[in-house]
C-alpha cells in the first residue's frame, strides 16, 4: 500500500485550488456554486484518496466496517458525512483535515 506524501497531498490541494481560483476569478462568479461543484467533486477526491493508497473499495470497506456497495456508492454520489469522510481517508492511510477560512 503507498501511502499519501504530504507532497501528494500539496499537489492535491494546489490544483484543487488552481481549478478553484479559475472559476471564482471569471466574470459573474457565483460562490454558492462554487461550493456545490466542491461537494460534487468528493466522489472524485474518494477515488483520487483510492488509488493513491493503492487500495481496493473491498479493502478499504473492511477498513472501515461496511460493505463493499457502500463505499461505491459513496464514491460515485459523493454523498459522505465528515465521520465517514474520515474513516474513508484513514482506511487509505491518510489523515483528513478539515479547514474554515474566512
Amino acid at each position: 500500500m503507498k501511502k499519501l506524501t504530504k507532497k501528494d497531498m500539496a499537489e492535491m490541494k494546489a490544483k484543487s485550488d488552481a481549478f478553484f481560483a479559475e472559476v471564482e476569478s471569471r466574470p459573474g462568479y457565483d460562490e454558492v456554486e462554487v461550493e456545490i461543484r466542491r461537494l460534487n467533486d468528493i466522489g472524485n477526491i474518494l477515488d483520487t484518496i483510492a488509488k493513491r493508497s493503492g487500495k481496493t473499495q473491498q479493502q478499504i470497506a473492511q477498513a472501515m466496517k461496511v460493505s463493499q456497495p457502500y463505499v461505491s456508492n459513496l464514491r460515485k454520489t459523493g454523498e459522505i458525512s465528515v465521520k465517514n469522510l474520515m474513516a474513508y481517508a484513514e482506511a487509505c492511510g491518510a489523515k483528513l483535515k478539515i479547514a474554515a477560512t474566512f
